[in-house]
């Protein structure tokens, strides 16, 4: 088996659904995760979750709260996180927005919002 142990994922959007998912198998494998969301709550319940995984005193489990929409946050918050942790060995963008209604009680501007975030996430994830 692939041994997970000192390799670093960064998730954005990894404080719930698909992305604690994720996060929880790769914990469970010995790999460092940190999560990225604008939910700090979510995030800290995930982050306990993530930490019954821990494998080892040196497996990274850590967050940071961050709104993708907000591009110089994204920029000063993984710029941050890399300093601290390193280049990710694994960076995987699990960012949604759900804005569920009836189409025609949907506001113009949600259909801007959406793409957006998982647009900072490539722009990021290619320099």
């Amino acid at each position: 088996m692939y041994s997970y142990e000192g390799k670093i994922a960064f998730i954005p959007g990894g404080s719930m659904g698909i992305g604690a998912a994720i996060a929880s198998e790769l914990a469970m494998l010995g790999a460092g995760v940190v999560l990225f969301a604008r939910n700090e709550k979510n995030l800290r319940d995930t982050l306990h979750i993530l930490k019954a995984f821990n494998k080892s005193p040196s497996q990274v489990i850590d967050y940071y709260v961050l709104d993708a929409t907000d591009y110089a946050a994204v920029q000063v918050t993984f710029t941050t996180a890399i300093e601290k942790y390193g280049i990710p060995y694994f960076l995987i963008n699990c960012i949604g927005i759900a804005r569920p209604n009836y189409f025609e009680y949907i506001h113009p501007n949600d259909f801007d919002t959406i793409p957006e975030s998982a647009l900072l996430m490539l722009v990021l994830s290619s320099t």
